[in-house]
């Protein structure tokens, strides 16, 4: 199982860098206790982490339950890549990138090099259309940790359901996305590795607090639908990776 996570050698790696570029909360740097971390199937045949945690408002004293996936695996290219557009070179998942740092960051193993124990966990299943106790691998090393997040308020178009796959439409939602993981002492996964003080933390929350990511589109043509896709708690988006 472990062998989706091997990189090809003509696959251009994406390191992680230290860069700034419900109601949701607004940007800000938090502390968070990682829950769980499994590795999921989405209908497409594309693999994800998903990662649970819960982040603290230190300041309102607020707790918040929160779910995000990141795909590691594509069934369109059947590896750990995609095809860069315009210069047709095979690129390392984002989704992977940003998982490998988060378990060296964690254990000092990027996934291929991690241990998965099967363990239950309720997710959305589209044959039973709705949630259901499901075992999955499961990075039980990870589970427990106490981090930080840089957590971005994002805006970005809803999407509804066409056929077999999610398109946009006109009207949008506001959600939040971690952009950065931090380990307890408040270090970035570089700074880890070079042994240095923590630093970044500063640099991404001037550059991030209390700013709201605009992903959203105009959609040509198109008007707002109600609903649009439903949370993390009920069907998955699908990627078209």
């Amino acid at each position: 199982m472990l062998d989706i996570f091997n990189v090809e050698t003509d696959v251009e790696v994406q390191e992680e860098r230290d860069s700034v570029g419900f109601k949701a909360w607004e940007s800000g740097f938090y502390p968070a206790t990682l829950k769980a971390a499994f590795l999921g199937e989405f209908g497409s045949g594309s693999r994800y982490i998903e990662i649970v945690t819960e982040i603290r408002n230190p300041e309102t004293g607020e707790t918040m339950n929160h779910s995000e996936r990141e795909t590691v695996w594509s069934a369109n290219t059947k590896g750990a890549y995609y095809i860069d557009k315009k210069t047709k070179a095979k690129k390392q998942l984002i989704g992977l990138s940003k998982m490998n740092s988060l378990g060296e960051l964690l254990t000092g193993n990027a996934l291929k090099n991690s241990t998965f124990t099967n363990k239950f966990h309720t997710v959305y299943s589209a044959e039973a259309n709705g949630q259901v106790p499901t075992e999955l691998p499961t990075l039980v090393d990870w589970c427990g940790k106490e981090i930080y997040v840089g957590l971005q308020k994002v805006i970005a178009n809803k999407q509804t359901k066409q056929g077999t796959k999610y398109v946009d439409i006109a009207e949008t939602r506001e959600f939040n996305e971690v952009n950065k993981f931090f380990d307890e002492n408040k270090r970035s996964n570089l700074e880890v590795k070079r042994d240095t003080k923590a630093i970044f933390y500063n640099d991404w929350v001037k550059a991030n607090a209390n700013k709201t990511k605009d992903k959203s589109k105009a959609v040509v043509g198109a008007a707002p639908v109600a609903g649009g896709v439903p949370s993390a708690s009920a069907a998955p988006l699908e990627f078209n990776l």
